[in-house]
């Protein structure tokens, strides 16, 4: 019987932020509060990228939930509910310490106690004639996981395929929260097989982006590519088996191989899969494909047996 061998060849601990998001700026979301807004998103002056990605989420789902679309700043409104966003670090640093809001300090700690490295706290503070919905993460990444998880208090589901919103819009109304959660595992991700035409053997630049970015969504934080390095359905391309002389400088080797790769017209029958081509597909299917051998775009110009990557060094480089 013959063992099956993997390597889990990248692991990447993942905060998914956008740089198209992250560019777009607190300049853009800013400063104005108009009179009929019914809340306005605060955070701290010098947020950092997942304080700022964090506030920039909560205000885009609540956009498509419920149509307001609100003010994003540094100061605490007088005049209206706010949505407090930071990691805890920022008030045991004495963040808002000047401003009302000390008289909620004993409640957030106590609960802020209750968190472990990524756990985050949602909690709806009465303040006044107003109200304060504080969300709160131990740690960076944890902010961004409080912020989806208040996307969900407004009915958004999130899914490794993407975002489902529903069609019907909420009135506008600050949501009634007090939770404390803690992941029961420090890693938690996704493992996807390269031999399949459904993993990543298909997968360009785009769709590497759309799978990362649903990761924090989901609570996740890790993805390992799982590849073969010799064998039937190997070695795949992301493995590289040489000894230290071999490499050469900087990632370059000097030598390389075959590496089998996934494309709909894979000759060897793995896993029950047997070439095809696209136009041949049915249901009108063939119209998703631009060419009979289909596969990711980076893969155009490699080998002569479809399915295969020839000796290059420039693949392994």
């Amino acid at each position: 019987m013959k063992t099956r061998r993997f390597l889990i060849t990248a692991s990447i601990v993942l905060i998914a932020i956008s740089g198209a998001l992250i560019s777009y700026g607190m300049s853009a979301v800013a400063n104005e509060q108009p009179d009929q807004v019914p809340a306005a998103i605060v955070i701290p002056q010098q947020a950092s990228r997942c304080e700022r990605l964090a506030a920039l989420e909560v205000r885009r789902y609540l956009y498509l939930r419920t149509g307001e679309l609100l003010p994003v700043g540094s100061s605490l409104p007088d005049d209206r509910d706010a949505i407090v966003i930071g990691t805890w670090q920022r008030f045991e640093d004495g963040w808002l310490a000047e401003s009302p809001l000390t008289e909620h300090k004993a409640g957030l700690s106590e609960r802020a106690s209750r968190l472990g490295e990524q756990g985050y706290l949602l909690w709806t503070a009465d303040h006044g004639t107003r109200q304060v919905l504080f969300v709160v993460g131990k740690s960076d990444p944890a902010v961004l996981y409080a912020a989806y998880r208040l996307a969900e208090c407004y009915g958004v589901r999130f899914y490794l395929e993407g975002d489902v919103v529903p069609d019907r819009c909420l009135a506008w109304s600050l949501a009634q929260l007090d939770e404390v959660r803690n992941p029961l595992f420090a890693l938690r991700g996704i493992q996807p097989f390269h031999d399949f035409p459904e993993g990543p053997d298909w997968w360009g630049r785009e769709e590497y982006k759309a799978i990362l970015a649903q990761l924090p969504k989901l609570g996740m934080n890790f993805i390992g590519l799982h590849c073969y390095p010799e064998g039937g359905v190997g070695p795949e391309p992301l493995v590289w088996i040489g000894l230290p002389q071999d490499i050469g400088e900087g990632p370059h080797v000097q030598f390389s191989y075959p590496a089998r790769h996934f494309l709909s017209s894979n000759v060897t029958g793995a896993w029950g899969y047997h070439p095809m081509k696209t136009s041949d597909y049915s249901f009108g299917a063939d119209q998703l494909f631009e060419a009979d051998d289909f596969g990711a775009d980076y893969m155009q110009g490699y080998g002569d047996v479809p399915g295969t990557v020839q000796p290059t060094l420039r693949g392994h480089g």
